[in-house]
């Protein structure tokens, strides 16, 4: 059996707990190892606080427990390390604690946004670093070993919500980077046919439970970087998906069936794929249930679950003993100029699709 002991945030957050959930429920002895309680009966609980109490580093319940021991409280316990590893926030609390394990158990770590200096000496610790896009990828020293895992969020929800007509102003969200140019340009005309029309930017920056509001209430979303969560966010929010089709977003998306894919850095494709989205908002509707579906198939704790043990194998053999099984869903081998078809829409706007 895999041993696994999590290291969450001070405040741990959804996407710990769910993950926490994912792995009980694929088998794996889980040690929740912070000052809050876990939420799963499933998963054993030790306060991380219980370091201090052994000498201020890591004590020996800390190792027990990690390796095998009694769990904690409710923990599943078990005889001996095999299959046992660390995973850890990079703003977890007690790094001393992950410093001292580190040298007994393979230790991987999270980070959800760009490292401080505490941050990353924390990083380092590990032997592989899972991060959620590319594009914080690339912020990091070249030099620490990264994963990247889509899913790595605390904000994706879905819980269903009623889909949303266009009797007020119409709603359109930008996810996965700033606001571009490309962005600015193809609104001009989008709000000469739509005057009310609300364009909201910088998405990624607000906190959790705002983001998750803000996505729910959009009408549209465009994703300009669909690496990471950013995809399953917006498909999950139960909008019109709009996704520059880069190959990430072409791996999962089937234009026209789930979401649209465009060239977002080319603002008259752009404003064509927006007014489409908009001109037919109620036609879209099987669009956007199927987008819900997928998101719940692809992004799902489960899912999310196996990618982390995925990555968990692939640091070393120190995972070996139990080898599961992928059952994560396979990519979609899905292009732009093999989509299904939706509702006609103008001259203009069709021919925009046909050039993506």
């Amino acid at each position: 059996m895999i041993r696994l002991a999590l290291l969450p945030p001070a405040a741990p957050t959804r996407w710990w707990r769910a993950l926490a959930e994912g792995l009980a429920s694929r088998g794996v002895d889980v040690l929740w190892v912070s000052d809050e309680p876990a939420s799963d009966p499933r998963v054993g609980w030790l306060p991380i606080s219980a370091g201090a109490a052994t000498g201020g580093t890591v004590g020996a319940a800390d190792r027990a427990s990690a390796t095998g021991g009694n769990g904690g409280n409710g923990g599943n316990g078990g005889n001996g390390g095999n299959g046992a590893a660390l995973l850890v926030d990079v703003r977890a609390p007690r790094a001393d604690v992950v410093a001292a394990m580190a040298g007994e158990l393979p230790v991987l770590t999270v980070a959800d946004g760009p490292l401080d200096a505490a941050t990353e000496a924390l990083a380092r610790h590990g032997r592989r670093l899972l991060v959620p896009s590319a594009a914080l990828a690339r912020t990091l020293p070249p030099d620490l070993p990264t994963a990247i895992v889509p899913g790595l969020l605390d904000s994706l929800d879905l819980t269903e919500t009623a889909d949303r007509s266009l009797d007020g102003a119409p709603t359109v969200a930008v996810l996965g980077a700033p606001l571009t140019d490309h962005v600015r340009l193809a609104w001009a005309p989008i709000t000469q046919r739509w005057p009310d029309a609300v364009l909201v930017g910088d998405v990624d920056a607000l906190a959790p439970e705002a983001r998750v509001t803000l996505l729910q209430d959009a009408h549209v979303v465009v994703v300009l970087d669909a690496g990471g969560s950013a995809l399953g966010e917006a498909l999950a929010a139960g909008a019109t998906v709009i996704a520059h089709a880069d190959p990430e977003a072409s791996a999962v998306l089937t234009h026209g069936v789930n979401g649209l894919l465009t060239d977002a850095r080319a603002p008259q494709q752009l404003a064509g794929t927006l007014a489409y989205a908009l001109g037919y908002h109620e036609q879209l509707a099987p669009l956007r249930r199927a987008g819900r579906v997928l998101a719940r198939e692809r992004f799902s704790t489960a899912t999310l679950a196996e990618r982390v043990l995925e990555q968990l194998h692939a640091s070393d053999g120190a995972m070996a003993t139990t080898s599961p099984a992928g059952t994560g869903p396979a990519p979609t081998d899905a292009h732009p100029e093999a989509f299904a078809p939706v509702a006609a829409g103008p001259a203009e706007v069709t021919a925009t699709r046909s050039a993506i």
